[in-house]
């Protein structure tokens, strides 16, 4: 199997998202989101990537980013895009990438979840809102983005190993860019963050698909997406490793009966594209 190795001079964390919300007369909140790639980055922490700012321009968003740092070099340059989303705007902006191309997961729609490609700043995947019986796009049966999480292969290896090494397997291509998590609600029940599987292998064919595979499972409170997620490849396969919240009787020592549930198999809300 042919692979490169993706360039940690070009980290998926060079690009930030800098979002100025605005407040309808309806206390309604919606996000203008711009985004910035950096043009002299100096290790900037891994999903340390959006930034809440005023409409003033790059210098604000760099003063914020840079907020409470002793030094660092950093220059926003020109924004390569920008997009418009209908709700708060939360940790709804992650940078990935498939071989040597950039991409984001966004979310324009507060039900819907889209690809963004970040050398042209064109949306080129997007969920569609589930459609009821009758054919209608339905909001309230959507799953509502709050979090992303897609793994880079410089989260999971350091580059020591090295295609044609000895210790070199297929695994060790992972991960690619192909899978990513997300984490949200059933619209309505926001009682608790759910995690769902996206499926980014034919974003750029302008499919993306998600599903609730591993059951109606709940993030632990004050926990990231990205904390909460070990993905391991091993013989080709993929494990992952979850950290979920269950709740216990402290009496008894026993879980609660519905936090069980939730993992092998409670309510149902698959969100595929729409076009299927």
């Amino acid at each position: 199997m042919i692979f490169t190795l993706p360039s940690p001079a070009i980290p998926v964390n060079n690009f930030y998202a800098a979002v100025v919300k605005s407040e309808n007369s309806s206390g309604w909140v919606n996000c203008e989101v711009t985004i910035y790639k950096l043009v002299t980055p100096s290790e900037p922490k891994r999903r340390a990537h959006i930034v809440m700012t005023t409409p003033t321009g790059a210098d604000t968003v760099a003063e914020a980013l840079l907020s409470g740092k002793a030094s660092c070099d950093v220059n926003f340059g020109t924004p390569i895009a920008s997009y418009s989303r209908n709700y708060q705007m939360l940790q709804t902006f992650e940078p990935f990438r498939q071989g040597d191309k950039h991409f984001a997961l966004i979310s324009t729609d507060y039900v819907c979840t889209d690809v963004m490609d970040l050398q042209t700043g064109e949306i080129i995947a997007s969920q569609e809102p589930p459609l009821d019986r009758g054919g209608k796009p339905q909001s309230s049966l959507g799953f509502c983005p709050i979090e992303f999480f897609v793994p880079d292969w410089w989260e999971q290896h350091d580059g020591s190993v090295k295609p044609g090494d000895t210790y070199w397997s297929d695994d060790k291509v992972m991960p690619n860019g192909t899978i990513g998590w997300v984490a949200g609600c059933v619209w309505g029940d926001d009682s608790s963050w759910k995690i769902q599987r996206l499926d980014l292998s034919l974003i750029q064919e302008g499919i993306i698909t998600g599903d609730d595979r591993y059951g109606y499972i709940s993030l632990p409170p004050q926990v990231a997406l990205h904390q909460a997620i070990t993905p391991i490849w091993e013989n080709g396969t993929l494990h992952v490793n979850i950290a979920v919240s269950l709740w216990f009787d402290d009496f008894s020592g026993k879980v609660n009966p519905s936090g069980l549930q939730e993992i092998t198999g409670g309510p149902k809300s698959t969100v595929k594209d729409g076009n299927e």
